[in-house]
């Protein structure tokens, strides 16, 4: 369970995460509210620091993953407008889907739990993260949790259509 402190983007020049030096770690943490309160409450042991890479938005994806099965993907850049979501919605779904069946699904030993990707090109999804199914350390994005947590939804271990038509929700226009 771990926070960015993407909330204090707007106080770096470059308006990135992207850090050069200490300084630039220490201003981040500063001025994260998250990341105050992570500390503040004594549940963070260490920061952790990866190798920062341009990663275009519209790219990345959040994944809910319900009883072993992908019920739904949203873009993380939500509530922001991508023109190609409309046109790749179908190439989008069946990497990602792919992604999960091949790799995920029966090797990860959790049930209910989310996974962040990034989808550059068609038919080349990265897993970014892992996150808990948990609206308390995750962000539902296009959803909401009682959505995701209710019977509207219907996730079975024996359903694999379900894990085949996951419901993938973006801004159709630019509003």
């Amino acid at each position: 369970n771990w926070h960015a402190p993407k909330d204090a983007i707007w106080i770096t020049a470059a308006q990135t995460l992207r850090v050069n030096d200490i300084c630039d770690v220490y201003q981040l943490l500063k001025a994260s509210s998250i990341c105050k309160e992570d500390l503040a409450h004594g549940s963070v042991h260490y920061v952790n620091f990866k190798k920062w890479k341009d990663i275009h938005p519209g790219t990345e994806f959040r994944c809910f993953v319900r009883n072993k099965n992908l019920i739904a993907i949203s873009p993380r850049d939500w509530p922001q407008f991508h023109e190609h979501f409309k046109t790749q919605k179908r190439d989008i779904l069946k990497d990602i889907v792919s992604l999960f069946k091949e790799k995920i699904k029966e090797k990860f030993p959790i049930e209910n739990y989310c996974f962040d990707v990034i989808r550059q090109t068609k038919d080349h999804v990265k897993i970014l993260d892992f996150s808990p199914f948990n609206e308390k350390f995750t962000a539902a994005l296009a959803f909401d949790w009682e959505y995701l947590n209710g019977d509207e939804i219907i996730a079975t271990n024996d359903d694999e259509e379900e894990c085949d038509n996951p419901e993938f929700r973006y801004l159709a226009e630019n509003v």
